[in-house]
């Protein structure tokens, strides 16, 4: 008769940890709402401007939704403070996290699409290294990810193996079309490659304190005088950034590039975060998130190196054998037996 000996927690802890840290940046999200820059029309105003520069069919969508929210700005703060406290808490029980991934995917794209006006997508003007095309998106990224965990068992450590694999597949999927997506904005003209980055770090600057701002004018300057080549360089960073989940491709990857590679992507995103995204513009007093980078942090956490399994083994009267393994818990095994 066959006992089995307790599972190794590397995938299963980290599709749960991924999970609460969604869970947690939702609640985050919420709290922001009671920033007094909520209070009155901030929301409207940010909504109304999203609309500059955009095509006549998506302003009117912005201006329209500005308009019913200036009419009761405070019911549609704490309608939001209370979606999104609820998100947070129906994703971190694990019997509803489905429902709540669920509808945090449709909460994050309505929030793309009427708070951040479709991520500047439509105007030409979103670019990553500010956070385009959006945060909210990310969110929905993320969301879609951890979705293919599924609903582990109230007394389940982590999910199965196949459901690790499947988390581990759309990591890296979501991963690197966000970054392919990021180079190709790039490289869509608005005047000229260094006009539209210009324009998007001078207008950073409002309402960022002192030492934000003068970083933001600095980079404004450096683009506007090197704007072709300093696009090319981003346009090279992010390509390579996209090509990430390709060191697992093999059977094999090398430590020493697995951790090179994972060092320059967090640089670059830390680099991204408070050069592009002001971190997040918490410093203001009106953010409403914490930005993308942080987001795509997380799901860069997730990419197949972190999903792997150690071979389940089973104990029996002859010896130990193990079960079936999926293609991650082969490269894992191999790596441990030599």
């Amino acid at each position: 008769m066959s006992r089995p000996l307790p599972r190794t927690t590397s995938a299963g802890s980290r599709v749960q940890l991924g999970c609460l840290s969604l869970a947690a940046l939702w609640v985050l999200d919420g709290l922001l709402q009671l920033q007094p820059a909520q209070w009155g029309n901030g929301l409207s105003s940010r909504i109304a401007g999203g609309a500059m520069g955009e095509p006549s069919g998506v302003a009117h969508v912005l201006l329209g939704a500005s308009d019913l929210v200036a009419r009761a700005p405070l019911a549609v703060d704490l309608s939001i403070l209370v979606v999104q406290l609820g998100l947070g808490a129906v994703i971190a029980r694990r019997s509803s996290r489905r429902l709540g991934l669920t509808c945090s995917i449709a909460w994050a794209l309505g929030v793309w699409v009427i708070g951040e006006g479709f991520g500047s997508v439509p105007s030409g003007f979103a670019m990553l290294p500010v956070g385009g095309p959006g945060p909210a998106l990310v969110y929905a990224l993320l969301a879609w990810v951890l979705l293919a965990g599924g609903a582990p068992a109230p007394r389940a450590i982590a999910p199965a193996p196949q459901a690790a694999e499947r988390v581990a597949r759309r990591a890296a999927l979501a991963w690197s079309a966000w970054w392919l997506c990021g180079a190709v904005l790039q490289l869509v003209p608005v005047v000229s490659l260094g006009f539209k980055m210009r324009a998007n770090l001078v207008s950073a600057a409002d309402g960022e304190p002192g030492p934000l701002a003068a970083l933001d004018r600095a980079e404004a300057r450096l683009f506007g005088s090197h704007g072709s080549s300093t696009t090319l360089v981003l346009v090279a960073l992010e390509l390579c950034a996209a090509a990430l989940p390709l060191l697992w491709a093999g059977a094999s990857p090398p430590a020493r590039a697995v951790r090179v590679a994972a060092l320059g992507v967090g640089a670059l995103l830390v680099v991204f975060w408070v050069g592009g995204e002001n971190l997040g513009t918490l410093a203001t007093g009106s953010a409403t998130d914490v930005g993308a980078m942080p987001v795509l942090a997380l799901l860069g956490w997730m990419l197949p190196r972190h999903l792997v399994r150690v071979p389940r083994l089973r104990v029996v009267e002859g010896g130990a054998s193990s079960e079936k393994l999926g293609p991650f818990d082969r490269r894992v095994g191999a790596g441990l037996s030599g």
